[in-house]
């Protein structure tokens, strides 16, 4: 542990020389540094890119497929079947689910057909190739009517990674007011060790003066113990603050994923909060980012449940298939007859379908119902904990506000009296004693104003996440 300090007050030596590290240039450092921040930041970017998953429900698609098959199952008429089948087909084209429901598939396909073992006189053409030009539909009219689910869809992938996102952004957020109340926590605890230090050794030269004086019989045996009491409790605050600054410097390092025990540098003095300028409400972020996670988490839930409803209403879809068609010997001419309308294909139908179930249909329309509630009372309780947070937020920084308005008022007042008494014993109107009294009290006053500071500021970071543009 001295180790640590020693190589701090070190660095302090060469502070004059070396610029110090300004707030916003550790806030920077911990953004590239902290593989925390960066692994939240690109979770964020990663949630922005995925909520095109969602898009892709409803994006055109190119297919391919193609079969093979032999058949020499017996046939009723071997003359005109022959005794062995063997067919091929392909099919290439597109197909979409469109954002109203209707499933779209635009086609071309062709099918090589041969008949091995049936009689030449009545089958002449043993080999046939037939093509097709195609368009299938299905609009579905009841259970997702005029794409109702698939809406739904959408906005459950899109409304879920827009809940991720802000969660990752919440999170930077609360990374920067943790590296902020870090940073000023080190610097009141660098300042606070060397005041115990000097606040020591202040100590330690009134016992010297009192042990003088006990030896010429000036003073008595209870003035000594009282100084020597004085040195015992500097030395326990001292390694109090000692071990308030290790603390401190571990916390920075940590940010900055350095060793716990590295050498950190000077940091900007700390400011004056009686010159902050007044905070204005108006700039208060009540729609925080974990608020719009659970706001777009609800949005997800509320649309798993309406899922959920529709999927159990009976299916009724209106069919329909409409095709060119050519056939030949030859593929090419088979492809060429297709393109014309000669030989056209027509159909059209229904399909439907109804769950019989029924009690687990409803346990399904319920258990979404429950749970999009659920979330709806957490969203409720966390906009609560969150106008609760600030009105104790603003409470707490205007109590802490008075404190330090006291303290500062304190070593001022401290100051001027220990200024007077130096000026007294420079003209033998005081003693000693008295000096170095009122300059432990000065210092003491000096520790005190410190100490109300760092609380106004950690307090100060805990606003930064009631602001907008406040993510690393």
């Amino acid at each position: 542990m001295r180790s640590a300090i020693v190589l701090f007050l070190g660095f302090l030596g060469s502070a004059p020389v070396a610029q110090a590290l300004t707030l916003d240039e550790f806030i920077q450092k911990v953004t590239k540094q902290n593989n925390n921040i960066q692994s939240q930041k690109l979770d964020e970017e990663a949630s922005k890119l995925r909520a095109s998953e969602g898009y892709l429900l409803t994006s055109p698609n190119y297919f391919l497929s193609g079969t093979y098959a032999s058949d020499k199952k017996q046939s009723q008429n071997p003359t005109f079947e022959g005794n062995q089948r063997f067919g091929s087909e392909l099919q290439t084209g597109f197909e979409q689910q469109s954002r109203y429901g209707i499933n779209h598939k635009l086609y071309y396909a062709i099918t090589n057909q041969k008949i091995e073992g049936a009689d030449p006189t009545f089958l002449q053409n043993s080999s046939v190739s037939i093509s097709s030009f195609n368009y299938e539909f299905t609009l579905p009219i009841w259970r997702n009517g005029f794409g109702r689910s698939t809406q739904d869809q959408v906005e459950m992938i899109v409304e879920q990674n827009k809940s991720d996102s802000f969660a990752a952004r919440f999170k930077q957020k609360q990374e920067r007011a943790f590296a902020i109340a870090t940073y000023w926590k080190l610097k009141s605890a660098q300042e606070l060790y060397l005041l115990s230090k000097e606040l020591l050794s202040s100590n330690q030269n009134f016992l010297k003066w009192t042990k003088n004086r006990f030896q010429d019989r000036l003073s008595e045996n209870i003035d000594l113990k009282q100084a020597e009491a004085a040195v015992a409790l500097r030395e326990f605050e001292l390694n109090q603050a000692e071990a308030e600054l290790l603390e401190a410097q571990q916390a920075f390092n940590e940010l900055l994923e350095v060793a716990t025990d590295t050498p950190v540098p000077e940091l900007e003095s700390l400011p004056d909060a009686e010159k902050w300028p007044a905070r204005s409400k108006a700039s208060d972020n009540l729609t925080r980012e974990d608020i719009l996670s659970l706001e777009s988490l609800l949005k997800v839930q509320d649309a798993q449940s309406r899922v959920a409803s529709d999927g159990t209403k009976p299916q009724l879809d209106f069919l329909g298939h409409v095709s060119t068609n050519g056939l030949d010997q030859n593929s090419r001419e088979s492809f060429d007859r297709s393109l014309t309308t000669k030989n056209p294909y027509y159909s059209v139908g229904l399909k439907f379908s109804i769950p019989l179930d029924r009690l687990n249909v409803d346990n399904v329309q319920k258990s979404a119902k429950v749970r999009a509630s659920g979330t709806e009372a957490q969203l409720n309780r966390k906009r609560f904990e969150l106008k609760t947070e600030l009105d104790k937020l603003d409470r707490n920084f205007a109590q802490a506000m008075k404190v330090y308005t006291s303290a500062k008022a304190v070593e001022k007042a401290q100051l001027e009296k220990l200024e007077m008494e130096s000026a007294r014993r420079r003209s033998g109107r005081t003693t000693t004693f008295q000096l170095l009294s009122f300059q432990q009290e000065y210092q003491a006053s000096k520790q005190a104003r410190i100490r109300a500071l760092n609380l106004l500021l950690q307090i100060n970071a805990q606003f930064t996440l009631f602001t907008d543009g406040s993510s690393l």
